[in-house]
């Protein structure tokens, strides 16, 4: 099968190379932002390295193609979705455009965030769009995937792959077959994609208890208190009850807020950071030099709980202490 991913950041070139070991044929976008890149792109493309050593260092690239522009997703029979969240709506519009009226090239997001304009999962939203056009064959994959673990042969991990279209969840099963990814199927894609979301904004809390030396406390306190605020948010939603246990929800939160051997959530190491209790400005100084998902989610998660009068008081804690406003 002809895979194209989009784009050679750490999560992105793990899911290129698990994908090209199964025996997929793999094209890997690497988008040039800056001469760091540049010269990675070259580099790979040309084999004076073997390795993305920018952001999946130690990972040898099995075969693949690379490019650096989107003309190459034209002939793929699927495309993957995996750059940062403020960076994703752009993204998908270039590939969009690049596929025109072909609606048979399937979809997969796997990126989590929250749209800031709209409030939505990109899930959602892109999923929307879509169906504008004509084109249901999308899908989103959500679960308790780090990237230098998954890019690990001998580690397993589960993720849920929602989608509308059956014959899209069969499909996308079966190219990771061969693969250390196991996938379970769902019709919810409502709940998986704000599972996503819901699940970087409250690792935060969890990297705050750890910050104040509450480790021992931590897990229980959050798996007992925010998890039923995460259920707040489904049912809001509309998702599916029993998402709230998929990967893609209680599995996912649970490897975010506890790691996995030599690895740490960005949203977590944000907790502990806040557990110092810094001054506005530090943290606006932080947040412009790390790439912290859940503190974008925590403050539309916060609005939207607000307008709808949802019971959230743990992300009332989070958004006090990330802006300094007073809990309400």
């Amino acid at each position: 099968m002809k895979i194209f991913v989009c784009d050679g950041g750490a999560f992105g070139t793990a899911m290129a190379v698990i994908l090209a070991r199964a025996g997929h044929d793999v094209c890997l976008l690497v988008q040039i932002f800056d001469q760091r890149r540049k010269d990675m792109f070259y580099n790979i493309k040309y084999g004076a390295q073997k390795c993305n050593y920018l952001h999946l260092p130690g990972v040898e690239l099995p075969k693949m193609e690379f490019t650096d522009n989107f003309s190459a997703v034209k002939g793929a029979d699927v495309v993957f979705l995996g750059v940062p969240s403020q960076y994703v709506w752009n993204a998908f519009l270039k590939i969009k455009g690049e596929l025109g009226k072909n609606t048979e090239t399937t979809i997969v997001l796997l990126t989590k965030g929250l749209d800031d304009y709209s409030a939505l999962p990109f899930g959602i939203k892109i999923r929307n769009r879509l169906k504008l056009g004509g084109n249901h064959n999308f899908a989103v994959i959500s679960g308790g995937t780090p990237a230098q673990a998954l890019a690990d042969p001998y580690r397993t991990f589960v993720a849920s792959v929602a989608g509308e279209n059956l014959n899209v969840i069969k499909k996308i099963r079966r190219m990771f077959l061969k693969t250390n990814l196991a996938t379970v199927g769902t019709t919810d894609i409502i709940g998986v994609s704000w599972g996503g979301a819901l699940k970087n904004a409250y690792a935060i809390k969890y990297g705050m208890l750890t910050g104040l030396g509450k480790s021992d406390l931590a897990w229980e306190y959050v798996n007992k208190l925010a998890l039923p605020e995460i259920k707040i948010f489904l049912d809001y939603a509309g998702a599916k009850p029993k998402t709230l246990y998929s990967p893609a929800v209680a599995g996912d939160f649970r490897l975010t807020c506890m790691g996995y051997i030599d690895w740490e959530s960005r949203n977590v190491s944000f907790g502990r950071f806040l557990a110092l209790r810094p001054a506005k400005e530090t943290i606006a100084k932080y947040i412009a030099m790390h790439t912290v998902e859940g503190y974008e989610s925590a403050m539309i998660l916060r609005k939207i709980s607000r307008e709808h009068n949802l019971k959230t008081p743990i992300l009332e804690e989070i958004y006090s202490v990330c802006t300094g406003a007073p809990p309400c």
